[in-house]
């Protein structure tokens, strides 16, 4: 694979990439930010290879409040009508379902912790499977015209979807390190209520297990979104 010009979106501090970034190392690629808490500039839509939009604790609807979502979204359509790799977690994922005309609505259930996603299609997330993933998330979003499903949860019908074979939403946290959860729980901790789906801070902490699955897959995704970039 040819070294690419990786470009991150960040909108907290505490919601970084997580084990994106061993992926970006352990495959020679280059990684720039635009932290948007920071008020950031973005940079020209043409000078990437490739986009990563991380979570945050807002709503893709708060743009009176977070001023710079207005330019993020126009930034992140110029990327996929460009037609270069997309990637969006969480917040990032609502992002491109939003920009891509879909709506952004409050969840039945929030789901907080490590709880199953059911992969349903074979692709670029790999084989249909069951896998125990994490999640913080109150919002969901319906599905963008054109798009594939690719997962769903006992919670959430809207997991995971595939847009034009280049762009791809995650409801769920396959990038969450221990560090990433101990930051969630430090700064987030208000989100932490009563639930069918919600675990307490103990119980997330203590489910060591999961991480490994998770960042095989997420590498998975990674190598089949990005491998036939087109570079600079």
């Amino acid at each position: 694979m040819k070294t690419l010009k990786l470009h991150c979106l960040v909108h907290a501090p505490f919601e970084n990439e997580g084990y994106i970034k061993d992926w970006i190392q352990q495959n020679g690629h280059q990684l720039t930010y635009t932290k948007l808490y920071c008020n950031e500039t973005l940079p020209a839509s043409d000078s990437v290879d490739g986009l990563i939009i991380m979570g945050g604790p807002m709503s893709v609807t708060e743009e009176k409040k977070y001023p710079w979502l207005k330019a993020e979204k126009q930034f992140i359509l110029h990327v996929i009508e460009e037609e270069k790799p997309v990637l969006g977690i969480c917040l990032g994922a609502q992002l491109i379902a939003n920009v891509l005309g879909a709506k952004i609505h409050i969840a039945e259930k929030k789901e907080i912790g490590w709880w199953p996603v059911e992969i349903i299609r074979d692709g670029i997330l790999g084989q249909p499977q069951e896998i125990t993933t994490f999640h913080w998330h109150g919002e969901t979003f319906s599905l963008p015209e054109n798009s594939t499903l690719l997962a769903q949860s006992k919670a959430i019908a809207h997991q995971a979807f595939l847009f034009n074979d280049r762009t791809v939403g995650l409801q769920f946290h396959p990038e969450m390190t221990p560090q990433g959860i101990e930051q969630l729980i430090q700064n987030c901790s208000e989100d932490i209520t009563t639930g069918a789906f919600i675990h307490t801070a103990k119980e997330m902490l203590a489910q060591t297990n999961h991480f490994e699955q998770n960042r095989t897959l997420l590498f998975y995704l990674l190598q089949n979104l990005f491998k036939n970039t087109v570079t600079h």
